[in-house]
């Protein structure tokens, strides 16, 4: 409902700007201050700048990566890697998108924790996979 709220608002915006090209009220030149100018328009849910904090938090659980989807920004990137299954080994390996393997952590029976240091990497989309479980999978988003 918001979504539908929020098209509308911008529709009627767009629309109350058409129809009239009115000149400028004083003989200056009209200037835009690139300050006050917005941003483009995003399609919502558009990943544009990663979350607040000081890493990455990966947890393994039932069998399945939580979260799947992770962004960073270019540079060295750090994930905080969290095995809550009980008893059963997990691991994060990281691929570009070639497939080849960028980053391959430690096997680690849970329930356990430690700090993976992936290193360095270049905008882009990356997989992450648990190498005992190839069906646990998920998207690193490397921002420019």
């Amino acid at each position: 409902m918001r979504g539908v709220l929020v098209g509308a608002a911008l529709a009627a915006l767009m629309l109350s700007g058409c129809g009239s090209a009115a000149a400028p009220s004083s003989d200056a030149e009209a200037t835009i201050d690139p300050s006050s100018a917005s941003g483009p328009t995003l399609v919502p849910g558009a990943v544009t700048a990663p979350p607040a904090g000081d890493g990455l938090d990966l947890t393994a659980l039932n069998i399945d990566f939580e979260p799947k989807e992770l962004v960073a920004p270019a540079g060295p990137v750090a994930i905080s890697f969290h095995n809550q299954d009980n008893g059963i080994p997990h691991n994060v390996q990281v691929n570009d998108a070639s497939g080849a393997t960028v980053y391959q952590g430690e096997i680690l029976t849970g329930p356990s924790d430690t700090q993976e240091s992936i290193g360095d990497l270049s905008p882009g989309a990356y997989t992450f996979v648990c190498t005992i479980h190839p069906n646990m999978q998920g998207t690193l988003t490397i921002l420019p």
